[in-house]
């Protein structure tokens, strides 16, 4: 995916102590605001007899990266609760680690949001959507969309209680090990299910149990919520189909059930006990929830006649089978950084250019790793063409087809090499050495022989890693606790993108890039939310221009037929 730092040149360079030279006025004015803004200067003639097709939303499980939606909700006010929640959840986890308050970071999110009011109504697509889908902190939003809530609520829990109330563990940091042992997580959560529940009755006749059923009953708006079966460990879509009793505040409940930060939620069905926690730790992005017919509302579509004959249920209860048909009136947001783009699909249709990076701790960080990055690539990349070389010249000299190569086969790659040469010896082996002395160098088991495990160990060893750049995502250092943790929930996010997000998902999705900022950065200048802001604004515009350009380009080729 093309980054910012290929667009604005000026921002890369940063000096010995990590700051940034100064940028002259002039410079701004080619490279800042105007020449950016042109990307969407034409966009509301663009969306002037747009028709907005989409009447199914779904919401991304989020962490601190979640601030830059409330860029999209500049653009559509039905976005604006799941900002909000996305922003209290960031902090949410930030004050249960920190114990630190919130003042400033409403303070900074609360001006954020005065032109969001001022797009209430401009674009008119609120009013069609019908379905609300989510996971962990997406599915606490898309159930405040779903019954009602809108700026008020909104404004409400802005102003309304500091984040750290919710967290409900009787005595702080000093019921972590124990909580942990008993209830494995560390805060019961009845302050979050009190402030669901009480949401919920707001809008729900006074009744903070209101089931999915009720909501389809009383509004003709459909909810889906994910959780984690992890008794199953399987997935479960929680739906006025699937589970139409059960109230929505227990379901929102169970799909944010932080691993180790809420204690899970034990639920009984049928005399059976079955534990579910956070539903991002299988399915993160559930774009899918409404297409084929498993969620269908239709009658042509119900279980009893799906579900016949009994026999071919294996079939019939595959993703496939009940999710095959991709459903055209769904769109979803995710969010991506330049730490984790290159395991998503693309269009470089859908990426808006990047805003300007603003001159923080986090991003001059970032940019010294980008640097440091770049210089770490052109090593690897003289380490990865001297290995190739080698490899090339020893395919070519193991006559007998074993894969394996003797002492005489390697005397032959040295003595008629046609690709690997000295200088690429020297990039390996750091020193010139002979046949021999690399032939032992290799034999690690003394067997006189080199195979491909001992070929694979110099790779790695020298940075090349072949197995995880071509196959993984690159690797990170592990070397605290507190990087252990975050490793794990980088490994769930990452992998979980991949499983569930094919290459037609791409176009139904607003892509949203913060660049630098990752899921667990907690600790955001004002100018960081000020660029997740713009960045959100940008992807959702930019999501808006290709499919109007797309639908027209569509009609004048049936105007032309």
């Amino acid at each position: 995916m093309g980054s910012y730092m290929s667009t604005h040149e000026d921002y890369k360079h940063v000096d010995e102590q990590g700051e940034r030279p100064a940028k002259d006025e002039a410079d701004d004015t080619a490279t800042g605001n105007d020449i950016i803004e042109d990307e969407f200067s034409d966009i509301d003639e663009i969306l002037k007899d747009y028709d907005f097709p989409f009447e199914n939303l779904i919401l991304e499980g989020g962490g601190a990266q979640g601030n830059a939606y409330i860029g999209a909700i500049q653009v559509r006010n039905c976005v604006e609760m799941y900002i909000c929640v996305n922003l209290l959840s960031a902090e949410f986890i930030h004050c249960h680690m920190l114990n630190t308050g919130v003042n400033r970071f409403q303070q900074a999110m609360d001006s954020q949001f005065t032109e969001s009011y001022r797009e209430m109504g401009k674009r008119g697509y609120l009013k069609k959507l019908r379905r609300f889908g989510g996971t962990s902190i997406g599915a606490f939003t898309a159930c405040f969309l779903a019954v009602g809530h809108g700026p008020d609520k909104f404004d409400e829990i802005l102003n309304g209680p500091q984040i750290k109330e919710l967290l409900d563990a009787s005595f702080g940091k000093l019921s972590l090990v124990p909580n942990l042992y008993l209830h494995m997580g560390w805060h019961p959560g009845k302050a979050i299910d009190k402030f669901l529940g009480d949401a919920i009755a707001e809008k729900m006749d006074e009744n903070p149990d209101a089931t999915f059923k009720q909501l389809y009953d009383k509004t003709g708006i459909e909810l889906c919520v994910v959780v984690t079966n992890l008794s199953t460990m399987m997935e479960e879509y929680c739906h006025v189909k699937t589970t139409p009793d059960m109230s929505m505040r227990l379901a929102v409940r169970m799909s944010t059930s932080i691993p180790g930060v809420l204690f899970p939620v034990t639920r009984t069905d049928n005399g059976r006990n079955d534990m579910y926690i956070d539903g991002g730790v299988i399915c993160n992005y559930p774009v899918h929830c409404f297409d084929g017919w498993w969620l269908s509302m239709k009658p042509k579509d119900s279980f009893f006649k799906k579900m016949s004959p009994l026999q071919d249920g294996a079939k019939l209860l595959t993703k496939k089978e009940r999710f095959g048909d991709p459903n055209e009136k769904t769109f979803g947001m995710i969010i991506y950084s330049d730490y984790d783009s290159h395991v998503l699909p693309t269009n470089s249709e859908l990426e808006a250019i990047n805003y300007p990076l603003p001159d923080t701790k986090l991003v001059r960080a970032h940019e010294q790793m980008t640097q440091n990055r770049k210089t770490g690539m052109e090593k690897h990349k003289q380490v990865q063409e001297a290995m190739e070389h080698f490899w090339n010249d020893l395919h070519m000299e193991d006559r007998d087809g074993d894969s394996e190569i003797d002492r005489k086969e390697l005397r032959k790659v040295f003595e008629h090499t046609n690709e690997f040469t000295q200088e690429d010896i020297l990039t390996l082996f750091g020193k010139a050495l002979t046949a021999d002395e690399v032939f032992d160098l290799l034999d690690t088991n003394k067997d006189n022989k080199i195979v491909y495990s001992e070929l694979m160990r110099l790779a790695n060893k020298k940075g090349v890693g072949l197995h995880e750049q071509h196959i993984g995502s690159g690797r990170q250092d592990i070397r605290s606790s507190t990087e252990f943790g975050i490793g794990i929930f980088k490994a769930l996010l990452m992998n979980v993108k991949r499983a569930f997000l094919g290459g037609d998902d791409i176009e139904r999705t607003v892509l949203i890039n913060t660049v630098y900022y990752q899921s667990f950065d907690f600790e955001p200048q004002t100018e960081d939310l000020d660029f997740l802001v713009e960045q959100g604004r940008r992807g959702f515009l930019k999501f808006l221009k290709y499919h109007a350009i797309k639908d027209a380009s569509k009609q004048d080729q049936a105007c032309s037929t």
